[in-house]
């Protein structure tokens, strides 16, 4: 699914549709990923939240991927 939302937004960038399903499709995998605690689920997430954020700074300044990011990033720092 994030393939394909990453690939609609490249497609139409800012689209309304696509940035709330990358943002609730990120967000809920944070939270089930801290959750679970598991630092390699962890570590694959905070990989994706990046390259999304990165695709302009649009999506890096979102509040929801930023938030997530942070608690992703927080939950693999209190595994160490």
């Amino acid at each position: 699914a994030l393939a394909l939302l990453r690939e609609a937004y490249a497609l139409h960038p800012r689209n309304p549709q696509v940035v709330s399903d990358l943002e609730s499709l990120l967000a809920d995998l944070s939270e089930r990923a801290v959750a679970a605690g598991d630092a390699a689920g962890l570590g694959r997430l905070q990989e994706n939240l990046d390259a999304v954020m990165a695709m302009d700074d649009f999506l890096d300044n979102r509040p929801t991927l930023t938030r997530a990011r942070r608690e992703v990033a927080a939950a693999l720092d209190a595994g160490r």
